[in-house]
């Protein structure tokens, strides 16, 4: 695996390849809510879990809306906590609303510790807020939380990169959370930003959605219970296998080619700390793992280039 320091400080190393746990929730409901992914046995979940850890991966990402994700981990884990870096978020309510408050928050960072059987959290993070809820209040709260060492490192899961350039100029906020993948590169500048700041970059959503795993077409058929089924609502689904096609027409690309290439252009970006693509069995992280251990990666200027191109195409469709 290859290994990146947190702002260049020896509290922890993490492997590129990290661990997204949205898919593992199964059917627990936190606050009544569903985890919107579909249910899988609490056996596979930390059977996913132990391969991973197994196999090098060292980092997890959760949230206290992934069903019982975070339960998941701190059974998983908690005999070696010292071992792993668990990366968790809030901002969303029972209701789906956002809120960031610090009463909110704090209640917030209380269950997740509790959930995830530990007394400290490696990175946590807020979900998507805009940057009038960042306020002074909220990032003295969260100064207060590092110096009691509650939470080693406050982060942002961003959703627009111009409000991102606003958080970098805030010391505290060392982590960044950012959409992006071979279909979506508006993030690129961003992520040179925070590379030049010092700042700590998890990529999300680097298959956006599973779209880039070459194994979906306009026929495809998702679990009822699935997010997916929201998020390639209408013809959403046909329009984005359309972007897929001419970026496997330009680049000379097979459907089985299509995600190994996806993933690989990501983690040739030296200033990406950290990927964390979701599974929801074994088969599909042992394919990132095959990946990321077998390719060869890109250079600087191939990279550009793939980012030109994407750029040209107008791939530039509303996040999901």
């Amino acid at each position: 695996m290859f290994w990146a320091k947190i702002r260049g400080m020896d509290i922890f190393s993490v492997s590129q390849l990290g661990f997204g746990t949205s898919r593992i929730g199964g059917s627990s409901l936190l606050n009544g809510r569903g985890s919107d992914a579909k249910p899988i046995s609490k056996r596979d979940a930390l059977g996913i879990l132990k391969y991973a850890y197994d196999s090098g991966i060292n980092f997890f990402d959760t949230s206290d809306t992934y069903g019982n994700a975070e339960e998941l981990l701190g059974e998983a884990f908690s005999k070696v906590r010292q071992n792993v870096v668990i990366a968790t978020k809030c901002g969303l309510t029972s209701r789906k609303e956002r809120n960031f408050s610090v009463p909110y928050i704090n209640s917030c960072i209380e269950s997740s510790l509790r959930r995830l059987k530990t007394d400290y959290i490696d990175i946590f993070q807020l979900t998507k807020p805009k940057v009038e809820h960042v306020n002074d209040r909220l990032l003295a709260f969260f100064e207060k939380k590092i110096k009691g060492g509650v939470i080693r490192y406050f982060g942002i899961s961003v959703i627009e990169n111009d409000d991102s350039h606003v958080y970098l100029k805030t010391g505290i906020i060392t982590s960044f959370q950012i959409f992006y993948n071979l279909l979506f590169v508006s993030s690129h500048e961003l992520i040179n930003k925070c590379a030049r700041k010092d700042r700590f970059v998890i990529i999300r959503s680097p298959l956006n959605s599973g779209i880039l795993s070459g194994t979906y077409t306009v026929e495809t058929k998702f679990d009822k219970l699935d997010s997916k089924n929201k998020i390639f609502c209408s013809k959403l689904l046909e329009e984005r296998l359309k972007y897929v096609n001419r970026v496997r027409r330009h680049f000379d690309l097979s459907m089985n080619e299509v995600m190994s290439f996806s993933l690989n252009f990501i983690f040739s970006n030296t200033n990406v700390n950290v990927v964390i693509p979701a599974a929801s069995d074994i088969r599909q992280l042992e394919a990132y793992i095959k990946i990321f251990n077998s390719e060869k990666r890109f250079g600087e200027s191939e990279i550009n280039e793939i980012v030109k191109f994407v750029k040209s195409e107008n791939m530039a469709y509303s996040l999901s």
